[in-house]
């Protein structure tokens, strides 16, 4: 499990992020990124706090390039935590 974790790494060193989180668990994660920092999807231009600022469809990709199947993305208004992705390692 991750919360607001992986926007705050390079973008450059997310790749070995996702693999070390792949290899320790084997058959789920579970990853809430912070996307935007505002409703109206400005991010952090400055880089002050967000490396890597991404949209939830940007995440979603990345973690399918990852050999991860999604599972559920909790931003669909039913669930309490959005910006949730539920991620089966296939």
């Amino acid at each position: 499990m991750a919360t607001d974790v992986y926007e705050h790494l390079r973008t450059e060193d997310l790749n070995d992020a996702i693999r070390e989180a792949i290899r320790v668990t084997k058959k789920y994660l579970l990853i809430r990124p912070h996307p935007v920092l505002d409703k109206r999807g400005r991010s952090d231009k400055s880089k002050a706090l967000h490396l890597t600022v991404w949209t939830l469809e940007r995440w979603e990709a990345f973690f399918k390039e990852n050999g991860l199947k999604v599972i559920n993305i909790g931003d669909d208004g039913e669930v309490a935590y959005k910006n949730v992705f539920l991620l089966e390692v296939l």
